[in-house]
Order: structure tokens, then C-alpha cells, then sequence
């Protein structure tokens, strides 16, 4: 189990404990996650979301609304992020994050319950669904992956995006909308990385 304390490069990001890469031993990852894409979980998740180790560099998952014009059949029809698909994401055979498929507590979900607040409460519920969803995994330099999603028999109405690093107004490694997903990946090493920055 990660310790914030010792997670620094003086004790080796807490002998190892806070990343996947390094960390050994069956407890590791399991309840590292207490928030998913914003969400509060009640059951925490397999992640680790302490890891600062300089051998792993950030991927980023997003998941978007489809943009719709008439915003009145959208609120008629939408179930937005009502419904959350489950994640698996693999390096070289070792987990890294895993998310079961899950039910959010938004207000929205319930068009009975937004329609007694009036139109107005309706429009900037919509607005706020439509705000990206956003989750960073930390995965190792150099290593073989893939992501792959869990998804019950329900639809979806939010694309999954899939982006080296951090910055999501760049062009992603992989976008699908709509559908189970396994995208397989290999990570560059930390040299090849530094020759992308120095260019």
C-alpha cells in the first residue's frame, strides 16, 4: 500500500509500493482508486493514483458526449454518463487500472425528477454533462499494452478517447464512440520520448 510520505525519490517512491511497475506483492493496486473520472466511488477501484516514479509517463482516457443541436430532444432522449463502462488497461501482463462498469448518481438520470426543476435547471444539467470526462493512468516507458473496456448490454451515448500524455486537443492514439474497445499499444521508451520534447 502506497505511503505519500515516503514516496519520494530518497526512498524509492516508497520502495516501489506507489506504481504498478513496481510495486509487489498481492495488495498492490487493489483499492488504490478512491475517484474515477470525477466520480466518488463507494467501493474504491485498482489503480494507483499516487505514482510520481520518473520510469512511468501519463496516458490519458477521455470519454465525450455526442453533440447534438437540439438540446430539448437531447434532454428527452440523453442518459449522458448515467451509465459508466468498465475498464481494463494491461502492460507487459501486469494491471494497471481497472474500473468496474457503474451506475452514477447524477440527477439527471432521473428526466422525472429534472423535469419538476424547470427548464432552466434542465439546460445546465445538459451543459454539465456534456463537460469531457477525464482519467490519467501512469504506465511504464517502454512497455507493451492495452486497453480494453467492459461494458454491459447497455448504450452508450460518449465517445472514448485515448491520448499520449496529458493534453486532450491533441490528436488522440485512438478514438471510438459507441462500442467495446480493446486497443492494443506499446509505450515508448524514455529516450525516444525526450527526442520527441527536444523536437
Amino acid at each position: 500500500i502506497c505511503n505519500n510520505y515516503f514516496n519520494t525519490m530518497a526512498n524509492s517512491y516508497d520502495g516501489g509500493d506507489c506504481c504498478g511497475n513496481t510495486c509487489e506483492g498481492p495488495e498492490c493496486g487493489f483499492s488504490g482508486l478512491s475517484t474515477v473520472f470525477g466520480f466518488n466511488l463507494s467501493t474504491p477501484a485498482f489503480g494507483y493514483k499516487d505514482c510520481i516514479d520518473p520510469s512511468t509517463t501519463t496516458f490519458t482516457i477521455e470519454m465525450k458526449s455526442r453533440p447534438v443541436e437540439d438540446n430539448q430532444a437531447f434532454y428527452n432522449n440523453y442518459r449522458g454518463y448515467c451509465y459508466l463502462v468498465g475498464f481494463n488497461l494491461k502492460c507487459d501482463g501486469k494491471s494497471y487500472f481497472q474500473t468496474p462498469p457503474m451506475i452514477t448518481n447524477w440527477d439527471t438520470c432521473s428526466n422525472e425528477q429534472a423535469e419538476d426543476e424547470g427548464d432552466e435547471k434542465e439546460f445546465e444539467s445538459i451543459v454539465s454533462h456534456l463537460i469531457p470526462l477525464l482519467q490519467e493512468v501512469q504506465v511504464p516507458f517502454g512497455s507493451n499494452c492495452s486497453l480494453s473496456t467492459v461494458k454491459k448490454d447497455v448504450t452508450t451515448d460518449y465517445s472514448i478517447s485515448f491520448y499520449y500524455g496529458n493534453d486532450t486537443e491533441s490528436e488522440p492514439i485512438d478514438e471510438v464512440a459507441f462500442k467495446m474497445i480493446s486497443l492494443p499499444f506499446a509505450v515508448p521508451s524514455k529516450c525516444l520520448e525526450r527526442v520527441f520534447t527536444n523536437h
